[in-house]
């Protein structure tokens, strides 16, 4: 179910990305048809993403553990997704727009936001990881009573105290 969430997510990320730059190319006398050209284009690129996405597999990762190898797929995916729906696009005419600034612009956005998304979750784990560790450190603490002086219980009381205990 999770690995489900994460492809949707993906796929909608691909949808807004494509639309958002078709309407930045278009003309922008011609909005309301744009927009229909841009949401058609969006949901065939959307489409055409989801054996692309599978294929890469970045729906099985988590996102919180996003590597460099990940950001390449990222990249690769994007790239792939975005050279396929132009090249089908301008071989329909499915769209009213000029494809050479539309490549770089989609390919650009598309994988911005999906580095962004998973840049940010990581972040996020990160910091509450390190939140998490600091109240167990504080609540980890344990009183010790030490019976007896000698020079095994003064070394572990100087330790102790070098390392910031009371």
């Amino acid at each position: 179910m999770h690995c489900l969430v994460l492809l949707i997510i993906d796929l909608l990320v691909v949808f807004a990305s494509t639309v958002i730059a078709v309407l930045l190319c278009s003309d922008p006398s011609l909005q309301t048809t744009a927009l229909f050209h841009a949401t058609v284009y969006g949901l065939l690129t959307g489409a055409s993403a989801i054996p692309v996405f599978l294929a890469a597999g970045l729906h099985r990762t988590l996102w919180r553990f996003t590597s460099l190898q990940d950001c390449l797929k990222i990249l690769i995916v994007s790239a792939v997704t975005t050279l396929s729906m132009v090249a089908i696009a301008t071989a329909h005419s499915l769209i009213p727009v000029k494809p050479g600034f539309l490549i770089f612009l989609q390919f650009l956005m598309i994988t911005s936001i999906l580095l962004s998304v998973r840049l940010f979750m990581r972040l996020r784990h990160a910091l509450r990881r390190q939140q998490h560790s600091e109240t167990n450190s504080i609540e980890a603490r344990d009183d010790i009573i030490v019976i007896g002086i000698n020079t095994v219980t003064e070394l572990f009381l100087r330790c102790i105290t070098e390392r910031g205990g009371k």
